[in-house]
């Protein structure tokens, strides 16, 4: 600060002094404002930082109140330490109790995390409650620990929320292991339950669900991985090696329907009522793909292709594709027996 003094000799001097240490302003000894990272405390001077239970307020570069229940803290919504009969959660604001799952340790003043099983706790590490609706867990009296309800088991990593056993299961050790089964199940020797129900054909013990399930539509008894174990002729399938499936036999084509349908007349193999792929011997592939032993008028039998293909325009029927065998008078042609193709009747062209 500045000012004037009076001397021994009646003599006015200016008189500069500088603030204390921080303080950009200040009158006597005070600060009135500090500089930047500088925090005007109660004792109205600058520092680095503030004292507990007073934070550093960046700003006004003030040292301002905790809020009453904490004892140090960043700001007003975010305790690092609580007062006498508070503690702190984990969301760092001190309250007068602590939130389920969590208990008081009145040494550090702190919430601590419960026993992964318990709702609430003692220090001591024991359950004084548990959560049946969510947790699925039970007060064991002898242990004062939560223990799984009946169908539910603890998880290997120790899940809070016990898991669900098999439905066939009213008690278990994990999911795979059973102590006891249902009614109309067998505990078997490696702890699992198998259904006593024998499955009708054309279905399946479902070695997971342990119900009966149907088969593939083609099988007649199979396997858990969807393949045939048998087949039924009445169905007229065969089986199949290579897919483990049932098969159409030969003449017969899958509609994906239990029962195979007949092929057309003549087909050896067909996809449909209207699709042959593959003829009988001695019949030949139309060009409708249907199969003839005769082929339709106005085409011929090729004996190398197997195939019915088409006569010469000007021919009823032909036995290849050069020469005809017969003419049609309502085309109003005759067989001409030098060309052998059926040329336009006398008056016509």
């Amino acid at each position: 600060m500045s000012g004037y003094s009076i001397d021994g000799n009646n003599r006015c001097w200016f008189i500069i002094t500088t603030c204390p240490n921080g303080c950009i302003s200040c009158t006597s000894n005070y600060c009135i404002s500090c500089y930047s990272n500088f925090f005007l405390r109660n004792d109205s001077l600058c520092y680095t930082t503030c004292l507990d239970p007073f934070y550093a307020d960046n700003t006004t570069l003030t040292c301002k109140n905790c809020t009453f229940n904490c004892s140090s803290c960043v700001n007003t919504t975010y305790c690092n330490s609580c007062s006498p009969g508070y503690f702190l959660r984990d969301d760092h604001t001190c309250q007068s109790d602590c939130v389920p799952r969590t208990y008081a340790d009145k040494t550090t003043l702190t919430c601590k995390s419960c026993p992964y099983d318990c709702y609430t706790c003692n220090s001591n590490g024991t359950c004084i409650s548990c959560n049946s609706t969510v947790d699925h867990r039970q007060l064991n009296q002898t242990t004062l620990r939560c223990d799984p309800q009946d169908g539910y088991y603890d998880s290997q990593n120790q899940t809070t929320v016990s898991l669900k056993c098999l439905p066939w299961c009213p008690t278990c050790q994990s999911i795979s292991i059973c102590t006891s089964c249902k009614a109309g199940f067998k505990l078997e020797a490696n702890l699992t339950c198998t259904n006593l129900l024998n499955c009708s054909s054309r279905s399946i013990l479902n070695s997971l669900t342990q119900f009966c399930q149907k088969c593939p539509y083609d099988c007649y008894s199979c396997f858990n991985n969807n393949t045939c174990q048998s087949c039924s002729i009445d169905d007229n399938r065969q089986f199949d090696f290579a897919t483990g499936r049932c098969i159409p036999l030969s003449q017969y084509f899958d509609n994906q329907t239990t029962v195979c349908v007949p092929c057309p007349s003549n087909c050896l193999i067909c996809k449909s009522l209207t699709l042959c792929t593959v003829c009988l011997n001695g019949t030949y592939m139309g060009t409708n793909q249907l199969c003839y032993a005769v082929c339709p008028i106005r085409q011929f039998a090729n004996s190398q292709t197997k195939l019915c293909q088409a006569c010469p325009y000007d021919c009823v029927t032909c036995n290849t594709q050069a020469y005809c065998l017969s003419c049609n008078s309502s085309d109003n042609r005759m067989l001409d027996p030098i060309t052998r193709r059926c040329i336009a009747a006398p008056k016509f062209f």
